[in-house]
């Protein structure tokens, strides 16, 4: 019983004095016992530096700030084009800068099979070829390896019988490009198409003349796109 009271009495001795130099006991920085030493230690955490970099601080950082309010609001303008923030309110408008000379031409007609009217798709694509050219379009698109065939100028047309009364068509001319959406991260060899022009008519006729209102209705859709592009090459 003397000899455990004794080593305890020896252990807490030992204990006092080692943390008695730990925290600068003695009057120095350090303390030795038994011919080693024992110096104070940080408890701050360490800190990676690079050389040359200074450390950011949460004083440094700008600050986070929150996003805008969102308001229920309603679209005005429901067009292809640019949009542009003009007396309190948005307008819009057609953008053909910096647009290639080389657009593609493809026709697409949907009619019924009961329907006799002679008209194909390599007679309207002559139509639109011819306007290009005289507007110093070059009716083929022309891309490196790997890039989409864009931009491309699409024609649709749908006709409708209405009997003896004649034909109804709803002819759309569309402007197709590669655009960038910040909304999607495309991997290589992906793109994303979409109509950056488009202009509708409607075209309705009796039988005996109805393939003549027709061309020249595509005719006019072809003619006001090129004097667009015209207007807009005047400007680079």
């Amino acid at each position: 019983m003397k000899i455990s009271l004794a080593i305890c009495c020896f252990a807490i001795c030992c204990t006092n004095y080692c943390f008695s130099a730990m925290v600068g006991g003695g009057g120095g920085s350090g303390s030795s016992m038994g011919g080693g030493s024992m110096n104070s230690t940080s408890t701050a955490p360490l800190q990676r530096t690079i050389p040359g970099k200074t450390t950011p601080t949460k004083e440094s950082l700008p600050p986070i700030l929150a996003p805008p309010p969102l308001s229920a609001v309603q679209a005005t303008y429901f067009h292809p084009g640019v949009l542009v923030m003009r007396n309190g309110g948005w307008q819009g408008s057609d953008h053909l800068f910096n647009l290639s000379k080389n657009i593609g031409i493809s026709v697409s007609i949907l009619q019924s099979a009961s329907l006799s009217l002679a008209i194909n798709e390599a007679d309207v694509k002559k139509v639109i070829e011819n306007v290009f050219r005289n507007n110093g379009i070059n009716p083929q698109t022309m891309v490196a390896s790997g890039a989409p065939s864009l931009p491309s100028f699409n024609l649709e047309i749908l006709i409708y019988g209405l009997g003896d009364k004649g034909y109804a068509a709803s002819c759309e001319g569309r402007l197709f490009e590669s655009v960038k959406l910040d909304r999607i991260q495309f991997e290589e060899g992906m793109f994303f198409q979409a109509i950056t022009w488009e202009k509708h008519t409607l075209i309705i006729g009796p039988n005996a003349d109805f393939k003549e209102r027709l061309l020249n209705g595509i005719k006019e859709i072809a003619e006001t796109f090129a004097q667009r592009f015209v207007v807009y090459q005047r400007q680079t």
